[in-house]
Formats: structure tokens, C-alpha cells, sequence
């Protein structure tokens, strides 16, 4: 092969076998040729030469793809989406290059590797900054063309539009007999979109439907509503509109009665201009005005009433305007007019200048003088009335003795105003040979000529005329003698003012200038000092070199020419007068401020000779020049030089300059900006758990001289060893931290930071562990048995040496049989004491008992077992038995049965005694004579038809027990087909909240209907007061009004017949309802924070605590979590958005109850950027005043303030010129002479500092004119 136009051929590398060949190892894009040769064994063929090809893939890039559409963006990253290319150039397409730049940037790749996708988002954008994206497709013939870039965004938290807030309601401005005229205020946020107009609408008071006024948006905030009914009462409301559509009604108007109100005058003077016109012409003055009632009249001119009787006058007075015409004007009418109307309401005054021209007055005092035969000298005085306009010239005019006619002189005299006298000189000449003829002759320096009449007098100030006769011409005067030698008045850095005395003869005619010549003494040439006549006798010679020495002198000149030299001048020298030093700017107004480590320069220009010396201080002290400051002076200027600025070097810079006459002092304030100090310790942890813990620490003792803007959160990642950032957007001295792994250490430092840099870390003095603050407490003592009878035994037990640090909850007890490995649960709700009893134990077999405590992290582990115990009696009077049942009733008789007692007593028992009591005696009779053994026995001997009540006594060796509880009131009789009560309702057990009230009902059958009794822990209860019981049809019902805490225990309702009895019980527990003690109320979050949110409530544990949000119950997930502590429950959202915005809704419950309650979250975030242009006005050469509007979005707060600041066009830096503008303006102050700047405005919320509002254009600080 061989590449195209060379003649080197090569082989290809590989062994070619068959009538085909693949070469390898081209170049892209280079053309080659290729020939085969045949090879046997006698040699090669001729070669087979191809057509050359070019070296490229056989399918072409693919075309661009769609336009990206931006879906969402925040302040890091934004999400791209995108359709594929219509022509994938023959191969498909294998992935995408995205491609962003900032404003004025280049095009940079996003992703190293072509993502398959056709979305993208975009990481790591500059918060603030202008991006635009293209997305670039690829197949394998390589990258294609870019698509077009998307709109430009800026990196910020997302507006969604939405509709927006309804208006302020309108309020009425002006309101007459058919109409009113409205303004409202605009609303609050305008959802994103620019508000397009607003639509009003009205309904009259009583009516129900509102009714549109203007079918169109109005784009203003005022609108007059016309066609209403006069005597009639409104109502108005508005509706504002942007792209998403009307907002809500504003609230509506107060009641506004159309009727014609009272209006002051209010004249409407746009068209008013000041008045000039020309004498005997006419004029008009014509003024609108709004009034009600209509207004009277009153003219001024020169504060003078108008005269009204004057025939030329002409005063009128409509409905809308007041006029005044003046026919025929006069000088007098000139002057100011002032028109007044007056009402009830009030007043308005206005006024115009009324200027009226006619021709002057006549000259006056005209006289003559200086007679000299040939020539005279005529004076007079200006007119006192010059018409109006300043005199513009004067015309002479000349008259023959015997003439009777006056003429023009042919001489317009203009500018000859001297002292206002005139001088005017001109002859009349008659020769006897000749016809009377005026002629004037002129004589200049040592020219002679003949200057006819129709003469312009224009620069001339005095003109001296002489009789010549056409043949004998001949000068009458001579030049002056020499004028006084010069002297020195005054002298500066680069003039010499001199001046001199008269000449003593001015040689018959009058001075009419100098010339003045100078020279160096170090030369002989004179030169002149002046190109012109001088007139003075003083004379300021300008371009001189300084300390340089001068000699002058002076010649005078009249109409016969320039006179001698005078004598030359003393050496005078050219330099400034001595003075006291004075500065000549305003240092006050160049306040500046300085980034630390930079160099800066105070430049102070002044006058003063001889040369000032420099003495600085800096709040008071003295400083002194060295290898870091340094003092430069000059005749003009002194210089401060800074080398490299210090955070210390800030302050009140005074200069005191001082020579031998005096001294001055000036003072600016220099403020040194560096990175902040590191916040202030100690860095304190807080509410750890296993996932999460707050920190806190105090703001830096040095904010740099510019306000903190942020705090950078790290932590030092336990796996690596490495510092990695939690946040960088911590605005407070506050930071939740969410995303522990559980049972870790941590390590956390903070940086706080301003616009000039990050400060040194404030770090944890000790590690911290991902858990919680407290543990499951230790271990309860071991129990101890105090006391115990037949089938109970009470236990004791010590508190746990430490509660793990939380609250004990309860405790739960635990026993076994000894013959037994497995512990059961001898309680089913946690005891709050130390003691309990244990109940339906058998008697005779051997225990076990321990106890575990419960904190919120969980149970303890159990406490050591108590010592084995065998459940025996005590000797001692058993317990009384169980309330006797009646079984039977007979004729005669009634069967008994009752349960033995629960406790024997420690013996065993050897009988029973039953008594009996017939209702409405009191005493008790025994039953038996001999011993009962069994636990049921038939009293004989009845008496028919009488009502019994029974009891029963166990007796052991000890003695004989209480009485039992003694039945209800049996009547003795037969009864047939009976039924023994049964309960087909019995009572469960309850837990109620102490002070609730409380009904425990069952319900029983039997025949006859049963009757109830009631007992609580054994004893019959006693009825009244808080206790009250009902009984209807078998159903049983007994009520407690008031749930007291004595309430609490074992309550049993005995159903009783004739034929026998029955028992149901149940377990009240009387609890302590839950309580939310501490809800917060309407919360502002910020987007991107981390917070949490801390509810305190009380009540029985355990509680189930649940968390919903806008009605759904919250799950927990990374971004939000919800721990439950003793007494408090912890809700932690991680980067807040805008979806975590809502009603949160806590529910608590326990056994006694449960409560609920809500809270409102609003998501804030920073405020958008000033409303543009940032006009800039007012520019000097050290100020000038910045303008703007505030910003369309403010982040759900209210703006505090806003932050100004500028840039010099050569720096890379902005230095703030403040810090705390309350206001939508600003005057900058301290900017250099010359130098062109750079502002931005930016907007501050509670949340931080919002993006810019930058100027577009540098100014130049300069003088205005």
C-alpha cells in the first residue's frame, strides 16, 4: 500500500492466502492506494492497482439531538431531559455527552463517559451562577453535532409557579356622584409568574352575586369604577392574574355610599408655562382644576388683588378651569400672577410669570464737555424703563443749527458702557471752499487713515478726532514716557503677577495699552509676555518655569505708538507664596475598605509651601514608618503605603501635616476584611441517638469585617480517617445532624465563613458514640418475700443502682416453680412500686420470683432470683370465707354454699359457724350446734314467708375468722320451676383516666330475677355520693362519677335469687391519660436544612406515639424520622423541601386514653435578587447613589435588609460598602478619582443572603461637569 501522492509502496503486514484481505493499522482520515500481486513458485505477477480510499468509518456521526428541557434545578444540580436524534447516521446511538457553560465561559463536558439515558442531572453548580446545557449524541463513527442549548437558569432553589395571594382589599380614593375611583396594594408573593392586570368586581350591599367590572385586566393598581347609582352602597373586591390564572378575591371594600364627596381644589398645572408677549398684544392665563363644591375665585399679580374693574380684564370660572385674559397689555401687567381657589375642603394656589417687552424709555442727563474748539465729549444716563429686555445699543443723531431735521450720526454705539457713562466724540467741519461735510479721522499707532462716516464703534472705549485738511496731514500727539518699573504682587508655582505705575506724560494723547516682555536672568533674549494690549496696570504672567528667576519690564502705547521701555524689573522668582498646609479633598468621604495580605494606598493632595511634613496615626497612636508602611511626600501630594494590610491595621487613619505656617488634618476610616475567626467553643453535642445528634456552638469572636454567611459542618468518617462535609449551608449556630451509623464514633468540627474565605476549625474536644444517651437500666436488687399467706406472696425489691439514664417506667415481675425451668409474668401492666403481691399461687409448692426494671431503651436485665420459698399458711385466724350463696329456698328452709377463706390462717381449718338474722332485727343467731366441715350446710326451722340474711365465721386453731359478707334478704318460700342466676355478660377489665367518670356494667338471667351486690377488694361497697348503682331486667350497672386514685382494684357484682347466686369481677386501673404540655405553633423552616422539632408531652408509659402529615401517617424513611422518648418525642427531616410543607398531626395514646394535637410547617428559603436595573445616579468623583426595587420572591420572610456591594474593574474581589442598607437606596461612598466600578445589590432574609442584582455597566467616578 501507499498513501495517496506518494510513490513509496509497502507491503501490508500478514500472510494473504485467499482473494480477500483486511489491512490494519490505518490512519483516520488519510487517503491510501492498494495493489496486489499473484506469487507462485517462479516469481510475482504484475501488481492489480485500486482506486485510492479514505480511511474512515463507513456510517457517519449522528445529527443533534432535541433541545434539552431543564425539569427541575436547585441551588447544586439540575435535571435535563432530551429526545434522540432524528438521523442516527446508520449506526445506533451508544450514549450522550452533556455539555454546560457559565455566562461568557466555555463549553466544558459534565459526565467523562456517555450516559446511555436521554436525562442527565447535572452535579456541582455554583449556587447563584448563569448555566446553560447542550447535549452532544454518539454512535461509532464518533460524537455528533451539539444540540441547541437550553434557556439560561440560574443555579437557585426552584419557583414553582402557582396562581397568586389575593390582593390587599381596595380602598376608595375618590368618590363622586356616579363613580369611585380605587387603589389596592399588590399581593404578597405573585406565585412565581409577573402579575398580568387585575380584575376588580362589585355587588351592591344586600345582593348575593358579585358582578365584573372590566372584562380585561387592568395592569394598574388604580381604576375608576364608573356607571354606579348615586344614594346606592357598594361593595369591591379585586382578583389578581398571572400566567396560572386569577387568584383568590381579596377580602372585600368597606361599605362605600356613592354620593359626590367633598374635594379640595387640586389645579392640574402640566400645562402651565411662563408668559411673554409684546405690549398691546393680548394674553390668557387658562388653569384646569378638580373641585366639589366649586371653588371661588381669587387673581393675583404681584401679590396685588387683581383689579376686576378694569376694562381690559377679563376673569372666568367653569366647572374643570379658572382663566383670566388681559386685552391690550401694558409694561405694568408684567409681573407674577398667583391664582387662589378656595372651598370648603380646602385650597390650592398656583402661579406664572407673566413678562411684558416694549420699546425703552428715553436716555436721560444727556450733556456735553471737554470743549477743545475741534471736538467735544457728550455723556448721558441709561433709561430708567428699558423695556423689558436689556439695552442693545444706542443711536446718536446730529442736527445743523440751521437745519430744521434731525439725522442719524451713522454711529451705532454697542458695548461702550463704562461706569455708565458713554463717550461719544465727533466734529463737524466746514471749509469755506466746500459744501458742509462730516468727516472723522482715526489715528492708530503710527498709521494714519481716513475713516468716512457710517463708523461701528464697537470695541472702541474712547476715540480722540482731530481736524486734518486733505493736503496737509500731519499727527498732533507723541508717544507716551516710560511707565514705572514692574513689581511682584503675587506669584504661584507656574505665574508671576506684576504690576507698575503710570507714565508720567502720556504724550497729548490718552493710554490706550501696555506691552509687557520678560526674560530668564540666566539669558538675554526678552521675549514678550503677552501677545495682546494691556489695559490694567496689572498683569498675571502664566507658563513660567518654577523656582525659576524672571526679569519684566513695561511700555505704554497711545494713538502715537509705543513709548519707552521702563526700567527692568527686581529679580522675582516663580514659585507658590509660603502658606499653611490645607488638604484639598475630603478624605471622610474615601473611606475604604482593604482584603487582608493586600496592599493599600491613602493618597492625600494639598497646597502648602514650604513642603508639609507627614505625621500619621491610627485610633490615636502614633505609627511610624518600616518595612511594612511606608511615608512617600511630594510638593503636592503625601502617600500612607500598606504593603500587606493586617486584620489589627483597621481603624481611624489622621494625618497632621505641618510646615513653619500652620498646620491641617484630615481622618478616613480604613476597614481591613479577612477570613472570620473560628466560631467560638466549646463545640457542644446534644439529643445523640443512634442516627442522629444536634450541635451548637457560638458565632466567631471576629466576623473578618464581613458578615458570617455560612457555616461549613464536618465530621471525621470512622471508616477512612477521613474530613467529610455534612453541610456547607448552616446559617445558625445550630446544626442537626441526621445519617449516623448507629454505635460509631464521631468527631465534628466547624468552620464559619464569609465572601472572603473559610476561618480555622472550632473542633470536638471528644469523640462522640451514634446511641442513645441512656441504656436499659441495671438490674432491680434481689426480691425479698415480707409476707405472704395461703395463696399469695408479697414482694420487695431495691431500685436499680443506675437508671440507665432515663426515667424508670415500671417493672415487670417474673416467677417459677422450682420443679420448673420456665419464668412467667406475674403482672400484665408495669408496677410502679418497689412491692407487690403475687396472687393464685398453689400452697405447698416452691418458688422462685425476680424482677426486670423498663426505662425507654427497654428491660433491664432480671435481678438475681429470690430465695427458694414453699407457699404455706401462718397460724393465725384464717381470712373470713367467701360470701354465703343461697342454693335452695324451701318452705322452711334455704341451702348455703360459700368459698372457703383465701387464707387459712397458717392452720388448717376445722369448721364453719353460720348465722342467721331476720331482716329488721339486729341481732345474729347461730345456726349450727355442731361443726361444719363442709363449705355448704341447710338452715331448718324457717319461718314462711320471712326475709333472712346469713353469714358465715371459719374457725381454725387460732380462732374464728371476721364474718363473711352476709347475703341479700332471702323471703322464705316455695318456688317452682325456677332458674339459679347466670351472668351472660360478665364485667371485663377497664383502665379509665383519673378524673373521668366511669359506669362497670353486666347483665345476668335467672329465675326469679336476680338482684345485684356489689363489692370491690372483698367488701361489699357502699353506695353514695360518687357511687350510685342500677339495676333493671337482669342488667347491673354500677356508676362512679369521679374516678379517683383510691378507685384503683378488683371489682365484683354477686347475682342473687332465691335459688342460689353468682359472681363476675374485674380489674379497674385507674391511669394517667396522656398530655401534650409543649406543641409548637406555626414553624418556619428553611430549604435545605436539616432540622428537628421537639415535642414535650406526659402520661402513663407505655405510649404509642403516631405521626401524620396533611391526614396520612408518616412513615419513617431517611429523609424523616420521629424518635419517642420519656417525656418528649424528637422529629428529625433531613434537607428540607418543599413538599415537607403541611398540618403535622402528633397522636398519643396509652392505656388511659389518648390526645392528639397540630402543627403548621411553611418552607422558607432565600430571598430572590433585587428587582432591576440597579440604576446608578448621582456620580461624583468620591460617591454616587445606587437605586432598586426589592426583590419579586423573599423567601417566605420578610427582607431585613440588603448587603451593597462594589468591585474595581481591575479586581477580582467585591468588598461590601454596607453590610445593614434598610433601604431600597444607597449613597457609596470613598471611591478613587478615575477609577470605574462594578456594584451588586443583594436581599437578606432570617434564611441568609439571596443572589445578586448586578449592575450591568462600570461607572466612572468623576466630577458631574
Amino acid at each position: 500500500m501507499s498513501e495517496f501522492g506518494s510513490d513509496s509502496w509497502r507491503p501490508v503486514p500478514g500472510f494473504c492466502p485467499k482473494a480477500s484481505f483486511t489491512a490494519k493499522g490505518l490512519h483516520e482520515g488519510k487517503r491510501y492506494v492498494f495493489r496486489v500481486r499473484a506469487e507462485n513458485i517462479y516469481g510475482l505477477s504484475e501488481p492489480l492497482e485500486g482506486k485510492p480510499v479514505v480511511a474512515k468509518s463507513p456510517f457517519d456521526p449522528p445529527d443533534a439531538p432535541s433541545t434539552p428541557e431543564i425539569t427541575a434545578y436547585s441551588p447544586n444540580n439540575c435535571s435535563l431531559t432530551w429526545n434522540p436524534p432524528l438521523n442516527t447516521g446508520g449506526k445506533p446511538i451508544t450514549g450522550y455527552y452533556v455539555e454546560k457553560r457559565e455566562r461568557g465561559g466555555e463549553w466544558i463536558k459534565v459526565n467523562n463517559y456517555p450516559t446511555p439515558n436521554t436525562s442527565f442531572t447535572v452535579q456541582d453548580l455554583r449556587e447563584g451562577s448563569r448555566y446553560e446545557f447542550r447535549v452532544i449524541a454518539i454512535n461509532e463513527a464518533g460524537p455528533g453535532k451539539p444540540s441547541k442549548p437550553t434557556e439560561p437558569i440560574i443555579a437557585e432553589a426552584q419557583r414553582w409557579v402557582v396562581k397568586p395571594d389575593a390582593p390587599e382589599p381596595p380602598k376608595a380614593d375618590r368618590v363622586t356622584k356616579d363613580s369611585v375611583t380605587l387603589s389596592w396594594r399588590t399581593p404578597r408573593s405573585d406565585g412565581g409568574s409577573k402579575i398580568k392586570g387585575y380584575l376588580i368586581q362589585k355587588k351592591k350591599k344586600g345582593d348575593n352575586d358579585w358582578s365584573d367590572v372590566n372584562g380585561t385586566p387592568v395592569p394598574d393598581n388604580v381604576f375608576k369604577v364608573p356607571g354606579l347609582t348615586e344614594g346606592e352602597e357598594y361593595l369591591f373586591r379585586v382578583i389578581a392574574v398571572n400566567d396560572v390564572g386569577p387568584s383568590d378575591p381579596s377580602r372585600p371594600s368597606n361599605a362605600i355610599i356613592i354620593e359626590e364627596q367633598p374635594n379640595k381644589p387640586c389645579m392640574d398645572l402640566g400645562g402651565m408655562r411662563d408668559i411673554t408677549v409684546r405690549a398691546g398684544e393680548d394674553f390668557s392665563i387658562h388653569v384646569p382644576y378638580v373641585a366639589f363644591p366649586k371653588p371661588t375665585l381669587t387673581w393675583f399679580n404681584n401679590d396685588i388683588l387683581l383689579d376686576d374693574k378694569d376694562a381690559r380684564i377679563f376673569q372666568q370660572l367653569s366647572d374643570d378651569a379658572a382663566s383670566v385674559v388681559v386685552k391690550n397689555s401694558k409694561r405694568s401687567d408684567s409681573g407674577q400672577y398667583r391664582l387662589q381657589l378656595r372651598n370648603d375642603a380646602g385650597f390650592d394656589t398656583a402661579t406664572i410669570n407673566v413678562r411684558v417687552l416694549d420699546r425703552p424709555g428715553p436716555p436721560e442727563n444727556l450733556r456735553a464737555d471737554e470743549f477743545s474748539g475741534d471736538a467735544l465729549t457728550l455723556f448721558w444716563n441709561p433709561p430708567k424703563e428699558n423695556g423689558g429686555a436689556d439695552i442693545t445699543n444706542y443711536i446718536v443723531e446730529k442736527k445743523e443749527m440751521r437745519s430744521p431735521t434731525w439725522s442719524k450720526a451713522s454711529i451705532i454705539l454697542k458695548s461702550l458702557v463704562l461706569d455708565h457713562n458713554i463717550i461719544f466724540l465727533m466734529l463737524v467741519v466746514t471749509s469755506p471752499h466746500h459744501s458742509v461735510e462730516s468727516g472723522i479721522w482715526l489715528s492708530t499707532e503710527n498709521t494714519i487713515s481716513e475713516y468716512l462716516p457710517k463708523i461701528s464703534m464697537v470695541h472702541l472705549i474712547q476715540l480722540k478726532l482731530v481736524i486734518l485738511s486733505k493736503q496737509d496731514i500731519h499727527l498732533v500727539s507723541d508717544p507716551p514716557g516710560p511707565p514705572g518699573a514692574p513689581r511682584s504682587i503675587d506669584s504661584t508655582e507656574d505665574s508671576i503677577t506684576i504690576s507698575w505705575t503710570k507714565p508720567r506724560h502720556d504724550g497729548g494723547s490718552p493710554i490706550t495699552g501696555y506691552v509687557v516682555e520678560r526674560r530668564l536672568i540666566s539669558e538675554d533674549k526678552w521675549i514678550k509676555a503677552s501677545h495682546i494690549h494691556i489695559i490694567d496696570l496689572t498683569y498675571k504672567v502664566t507658563s513660567l518655569i518654577e523656582n525659576h528667576e524672571y526679569e519684566f519690564r513695561v511700555a505704554a502705547i497711545n494713538a502715537a505708538g509705543q513709548g519707552p521701555w521702563s526700567s527692568s524689573s527686581d529679580t522675582i522668582v516663580c514659585r507658590p507664596p509660603p502658606c499653611a498646609p490645607k488638604i484639598t479633598s475630603d478624605l471622610s468621604i474615601r473611606d475604604m475598605t482593604v482584603i487582608a495580605g493586600e496592599e493599600f494606598t491613602i493618597t492625600v493632595p494639598f497646597i502648602g509651601n514650604p513642603q508639609p511634613k507627614p505625621t500619621w496615626t491610627v485610633n490615636g497612636e502614633e505609627i511610624y514608618p518600616g518595612d511594612r508602611i511606608k511615608f512617600e511626600t511630594n510638593s503636592n501630594s503625601t502617600k500612607f503605603i500598606n504593603r500587606c494590610a493586617k486584620r489589627s491595621d483597621l481603624g481611624n487613619y489622621t494625618i497632621q501635616l505641618v510646615n513653619s505656617e500652620g498646620s491641617d488634618t484630615a481622618s478616613c476610616k480604613v476597614l481591613v476584611v479577612d477570613k472570620p475567626l473560628p466560631p467560638q467553643g466549646p463545640l457542644e453535642v446534644s439529643d445523640i441517638t443512634p442516627e442522629t445528634c444536634s450541635l451548637s456552638w457560638r458565632p466567631p469572636l471576629d466576623d473578618g469585617g464581613s458578615p458570617i454567611t455560612n457555616y461549613v459542618v464536618e465530621k471525621l468518617d470512622p471508616s477512612t480517617g477521613l474530613w467529610v462535609k455534612v453541610s456547607s449551608f448552616v446559617r445558625s449556630c445550630h446544626y442537626d445532624v441526621i445519617g449516623l451509623e448507629p454505635n460509631k464514633k464521631y468527631t465534628f468540627r466547624i468552620r464559619a465563613e464569609n465572601q472572603y474565605g473559610l476561618s480555622d476549625p472550632l473542633d470536638l474536644d471528644q469523640p462522640i458514640t451514634a446511641k442513645f444517651a441512656f441504656t436499659v437500666p441495671d438490674p432491680p436488687g434481689q426480691p425479698r418475700i415480707p409476707d405472704w399467706d395461703s395463696s399469695n406472696i408479697t414482694l420487695t425489691w431495691d431500685r436499680p443502682r443506675n437508671d440507665g439514664g432515663s426515667r424508670i417506667q415500671g417493672y415487670k415481675i417474673e416467677y417459677r416453680d422450682v420443679s420448673e425451668a420456665e419464668w412467667r409474668v406475674a403482672n400484665d401492666y408495669l408496677v410502679k412500686d418497689t412491692t407487690h403481691i403475687v396472687h393464685s399461687l398453689l400452697q405447698g409448692q416452691d418458688y422462685e420470683f425476680r424482677v426486670r426494671a423498663k426505662n425507654a431503651a427497654g428491660f433491664s436485665k432480671p435481678s438475681p432470683p429470690s430465695s427458694r420459698f414453699k407457699l404455706k399458711s401462718k397460724s393465725q385466724v384464717p381470712s373470713p370465707p367467701g360470701t354465703p350463696k343461697v342454693v335452695k329456698v324451701g318452705r322452711s328452709y334455704v341451702d348455703l354454699q360459700w368459698e372457703p377463706p383465701l387464707s387459712d390462717g397458717g392452720s388448717r381449718i376445722t369448721g364453719y359457724i353460720i348465722e342467721k338474722r331476720e331482716v329488721g332485727s339486729g341481732t345474729w343467731q347461730k345456726c349450727n350446734d355442731y361443726n361444719v366441715l363442709d363449705c355448704s350446710y341447710t338452715v331448718l326451722n324457717l319461718i314462711e314467708q320471712a326475709d333472712y340474711e346469713f353469714r358465715i365465721f371459719a374457725v381454725n386453731a387460732a380462732g374464728k375468722s371476721e364474718p363473711s359478707s352476709c347475703t341479700t334478704p332471702v323471703k322464705i318460700c316455695e318456688i317452682e320451676g325456677g332458674e339459679k342466676p347466670e351472668f351472660i355478660r360478665p364485667l371485663s377489665n377497664v383502665g379509665v383516666p383519673l378524673g373521668a367518670p366511669l359506669v362497670l356494667e353486666c347483665e345476668a338471667r335467672g329465675k326469679p330475677t336476680p338482684s345485684a351486690r356489689w363489692l370491690k377488694n372483698g367488701r361489699e361497697l357502699t353506695l353514695g355520693g360518687r357511687f350510685f348503682a342500677e339495676s333493671k331486667g337482669g342488667v347491673f350497672k354500677l356508676n362512679i362519677t369521679e374516678v379517683w386514685g383510691v378507685d384503683d382494684g378488683d371489682y365484683v357484682c354477686e347475682a342473687i335469687n332465691s335459688l342460689g347466686y353468682v359472681t363476675t369481677s374485674a380489674r379497674l386501673k385507674i391511669g394517667t391519660p396522656p398530655k401534650i404540655d409543649r406543641m409548637p405553633g406555626d414553624i418556619y423552616l428553611p430549604e435545605g436544612d436539616n432540622t428537628k422539632i421537639k415535642i414535650y408531652y406526659s402520661g402513663d408509659q407505655p405510649m404509642e406515639a403516631t405521626l401524620s402529615k396533611d391526614g396520612n401517617k408518616i412513615d419513617e424513611t431517611t429523609h424523616i424520622k420521629y424518635t419517642v422518648f420519656d417525656e418528649y418525642l424528637i422529629i428529625f427531616i433531613k434537607e428540607i423541601t418543599k413538599t415537607d410543607a403541611g398540618v403535622y398531626k402528633l397522636s398519643v395514646k396509652n392505656d388511659s386514653g389518648s390526645v392528639s394535637a397540630s402543627f403548621t410547617v411553611y418552607i422558607t428559603g432565600l430571598p430572590g435578587p433585587p428587582i432591576g436595573p440597579l440604576d446608578v445616579s448621582d456620580v461624583t468623583k468620591h460617591t454616587c447613589t445606587l437605586n432598586w426595587k426589592p426583590p419579586s420572591y423573599d423567601g417566605g420572610l420578610r427582607i431585613t435588609h440588603y448587603v451593597v456591594e462594589r468591585r474595581d474593574i481591575s479586581s477580582t474581589h467585591w468588598i461590601i460598602v454596607s453590610s445593614f442598607c434598610k433601604e431600597t437606596t444607597f449613597t457609596v461612598q470613598g471611591l478613587t478619582e478615575g477609577q470605574e466600578y462594578l456594584f451588586r445589590v443583594m436581599a437578606v432574609n432570617d434564611n441568609g443572603i439571596g443572589p445578586p442584582l448586578e449592575g450591568v455597566n462600570p461607572i466612572k467616578a468623576k466630577p458631574p461637569f
